[in-house]
């Protein structure tokens, strides 16, 4: 089935084109074109300045590839040019587009914009978002926005068709055709036995602003607590997310419970395979690199922390992602 979808793309005889915004869609789209053997593309970063960019320019230049920065379209230039037939037409010269994000019309629009008619679109992961579109699960967030609907008629009058997705996530029913994602440029064999719980964190701020009662604080010292608990005689690493505010409380716990910082100097994926861990144990608090990494090290207990929310959204959105991670036998643990 696979190689059928493959063969309609015909990757190695396209231009592509290709729009990230995150480091694990830059690992994501780095994939594809090392599995599809992609020669022609360009490689377009649509990212704000700060440390996410910083962490995807690091990981192209790791991965020796040529990109470039472009800010992200606004709508209204956007439609004035379209309007009054402005848009550069030498651009529309691609016949594949790889869109980093599904749900971020800046990435979809420049994108449709770049394909010639009748283009092709797939999708790569930017995380757990991802099981909405690949279990027909209404994305209902976009509906309500000019942007969404803009791009909607554009992409239908530029007869694109978008029903290509490259996945490292199980699927159900689904209208698109589905494409394994085995993340092998991350693996690597490791010749160390199992040691070291490592915790995966979130964007702290964020977690503080939905929780019902206390703070990420109070779960991060369960979390901790448990790791001592059940790995008694394993160090303990700490992996703060590139987007999180880091708090006092947490610098204090983390010297209280002797466990040591990894600042990620790409993606936790990359950092983890190039400094050769090979973790006994990997706790996060809903995070996509549960998956990631349970492909990257198959061997590894993985353990998800569930973070309540005083948000129905929030509270539907992990109930969807603790499910989704007891298929992938990574089992929640309420602490």
């Amino acid at each position: 089935m696979e190689i059928s979808i493959q063969n309609k793309l015909n990757f190695q005889h396209s231009n592509v084109i290709i729009t990230i915004s995150s480091p694990f869609q830059c690992i994501c789209a780095i994939e594809a074109i090392q599995k599809f053997r992609i020669q022609n593309y360009r490689f377009v970063v649509l990212c704000n300045s700060g440390i996410r960019l910083e962490q995807i320019k690091m990981l192209l230049k790791f991965f020796n590839m040529q990109y470039e920065e472009q800010e992200s379209p606004k709508l209204s230039k956007f439609i004035l040019s379209l309007l009054f037939q402005q848009v550069d037409k030498t651009c529309k010269n691609y016949d594949i587009a790889i869109c980093g994000d599904f749900k971020n019309i800046n990435q979809l629009l420049f994108l449709t914009n770049n394909l010639h008619k009748g283009g092709k679109l797939m999708y790569v992961d930017d995380g757990f978002t991802s099981i909405y579109p690949l279990n027909n699960i209404d994305y209902r967030d976009r509906h309500f926005s000019l942007r969404y609907h803009a791009y909607i008629l554009y992409r239908t009058i530029k007869k694109v068709d978008d029903s290509y997705f490259f996945s490292i996530f199980r699927h159900g029913q689904t209208k698109y055709n589905i494409i394994n994602n085995q993340l092998n440029i991350l693996k690597r064999k490791s010749e160390k036995n199992l040691a070291g719980v490592y915790i995966l964190g979130t964007v702290v701020q964020f977690i503080n602003s939905i929780l019902p009662t206390g703070t990420f604080e109070d779960y991060f010292n369960r979390a901790l607590k448990y790791a001592k608990r059940t790995y008694p005689n394993q160090n303990i690493y700490y992996s703060p997310h590139g987007r999180s505010i880091e708090t006092k409380g947490i610098e204090e716990l983390c010297e209280k419970f002797n466990v040591k910082t990894i600042i990620s100097k790409y993606s936790v994926e990359i950092d983890y395979s190039l400094n050769n861990y090979n973790p006994l144990c990997i706790i996060g608090f809903g995070s996509t690199a549960l998956i990631s990494l349970k492909k990257i090290f198959p061997k590894s207990d993985i353990c998800n922390i569930c973070i309540p929310s005083k948000i129905a959204i929030y509270t539907e959105k992990h109930n969807m992602i603790n499910k989704y991670l007891s298929k992938e036998l990574i089992k929640t643990i309420n602490i």
